[in-house]
């Protein structure tokens, strides 16, 4: 019966066309929230991911109007998953934020089979940073550090996305949140027989909005399911515009330039 509950949750969140576009608001701006809720709910997107604590304080707001997904960690413990259903969650992302080699998988395998075991839909976001004291020739261009700079940063490389995103379907997660590389021809790669769905990053803020459409355009062009875009579209002064925008390209295939007349 647990494998029907997962199947209406993730109907919830991904259309028929297999895509979705889920905004992250997990943070504030707090004065904000409701009103950036209300208008990514009326831009059409297919899920907010919130926090236990948003949720508390702001269900009223969104009750019944969108799908959620809750937002942990590895260190948030397997009874998270819990509270994700009994709060009326549709989904469960987890996150990882460290070197690739430190991933515990046995423990991320855990969550897995008890969100299959409590009927939620499991979202794995595996985000690799280079090992600390180490700096990945390369990454400059992502993370504004010069070449030589020995700190962890975010990689990029389209071997090891490719890597986490195989890990994530390997430990049983029903999608995968991953980093965009930067290009559509890198990404179809990464995504190449991958038997989950496997949605985009937001990743850091870019200075247009043309940048943040074609970033999505190209990652739907190399077979992406769609994206979570938290900061460029939660920070965006037309919010309401840019989740338009965001939609037309993920469900409606449009053009950048297409997309873009939504801002205007």
């Amino acid at each position: 019966m647990s494998e029907i509950g997962k199947e209406l949750r993730l109907k919830r969140i991904f259309r028929d066309d297999g895509r979705t576009l889920i905004v992250p608001m997990e943070a504030g701006p707090l004065d904000s929230w409701v009103q950036c809720a209300r208008d990514v709910i009326a831009g059409g997107a297919d899920a907010i991911m919130t926090t236990y604590g948003l949720l508390r304080k702001y269900h009223n707001e969104i009750a019944g109007k969108i799908p959620l997904v809750f937002s942990s960690s590895p260190t948030d413990g397997i009874e998270y998953v819990h509270q994700a259903v009994k709060l009326g969650g549709d989904a469960l992302k987890i996150s990882w934020w460290l070197p690739l080699r430190d991933m515990p998988v046995k423990y991320i395998s855990e969550l897995a089979f008890e969100c299959k075991e409590w009927g939620i839909p499991f979202i794995f976001e595996p985000m690799p940073m280079s090992a600390p004291g180490y700096y990945a020739p390369g990454y400059s261009s992502f993370s504004g550090l010069s070449e030589g700079e020995k700190t962890p940063v975010q990689i990029y490389e389209p071997v090891i996305i490719r890597k986490v995103v195989e890990l994530g379907t390997i430990v049983g997660a029903d999608a995968v949140k991953a980093t965009y590389t930067g290009a559509t021809e890198t990404f179809k790669k990464v995504v190449k027989d991958i038997p989950i769905p496997v949605i985009i990053a937001g990743g850091p803020q870019l200075p247009t909005d043309r940048q943040t459409l074609e970033e999505i355009k190209g990652a739907m062009n190399a077979g992406a399911a769609g994206g979570a875009i938290g900061r460029n579209l939660t920070q965006n002064k037309n919010r309401l515009g840019m989740t338009k925008a965001i939609v037309k390209i993920i469900h409606e295939d449009a053009s950048v330039d297409e997309a873009l007349k939504e801002l205007e």
